[in-house]
């Protein structure tokens, strides 16, 4: 657990873009561990990097949030379906934030619903 990371994350042309923290930086709430950064704020930040996401709202996308519940001694990837369905992308995730897979457990989250993806 020393190396694993809490955050929030996008999936972005099948590449996860994410804004992570040693889970060891944040204090639980309750039992959780939750990373305070928001979506629209890490949105903002890819925006002046790439001009190509200018068009793209930020809430359209396929998007989650990695916790950690000191309880269950347990991250959690809470995403959109489409996300949580492809191990493709279940896998960059947990690279993406360092995690062992016994050690995660998956959620979907109707805030986190792909509206583009709701279209395909």
């Amino acid at each position: 657990m020393e190396k694993s990371e809490i955050g929030i994350f996008y999936l972005i042309k099948g590449r996860i873009i994410s804004e992570a923290v040693p889970v060891s930086t944040i204090e639980p709430s309750g039992a959780v561990r939750k990373y305070p950064g928001k979506h629209h704020e890490l949105w903002s930040e890819l925006q002046k990097k790439d001009p190509d996401l200018d068009d793209l709202n930020c809430y359209e996308l396929p998007r989650g949030r990695v916790s950690y519940d000191e309880k269950k001694k347990k991250f959690e990837i809470t995403a959109d379906q489409r996300i949580l369905e492809v191990d493709r992308f279940i896998n960059l995730i947990i690279e993406e934030f360092h995690l062992k897979r016994p050690d995660v457990e998956f959620q979907e989250d109707e805030n986190y619903r792909c509206s583009i993806c709701e279209n395909d």
